[in-house]
């Protein structure tokens, strides 16, 4: 299980006052975040299915991210390809940071 998804992770991590005030995380945990943002957002067709986001390579400051889902009728499964920059990650993280602060101090 990746770090992120664990209880209590992400407040751990944004026990750091910089990450809460960049409104940010550590660098390492940014592909992470865009992974679990990319399974939640993207489908294929009718699907209610999360699929699968792996990074293939990053070159250039660019994550080659695959996504998959095997729940298709036929023998054939659904695969997508998305290109990550560094900007972009940096902006999902951000939203994923802003997110997690404002439903911490709603509770």
């Amino acid at each position: 299980m990746p770090f992120l998804c664990r209880n209590g992770s992400i407040q751990h991590l944004l026990e750091c006052r910089g990450c809460r005030e960049a409104r940010t995380l550590l660098r390492r945990f940014h592909l992470d975040v865009v992974l679990e943002h990319l399974a939640d957002v993207e489908r294929h067709g009718r699907c209610r299915r999360r699929p699968h986001a792996y990074r293939n390579e990053y070159v250039h400051g660019v994550h080659h991210i695959t996504l998959s889902c095997h729940a298709r009728a036929s023998t054939s499964k659904w695969t997508k390809e998305v290109f990550v920059s560094v900007a972009e990650a940096a902006e999902i993280v951000s939203a994923f940071v802003q997110n997690t602060l404002s439903s911490t101090s709603a509770s």
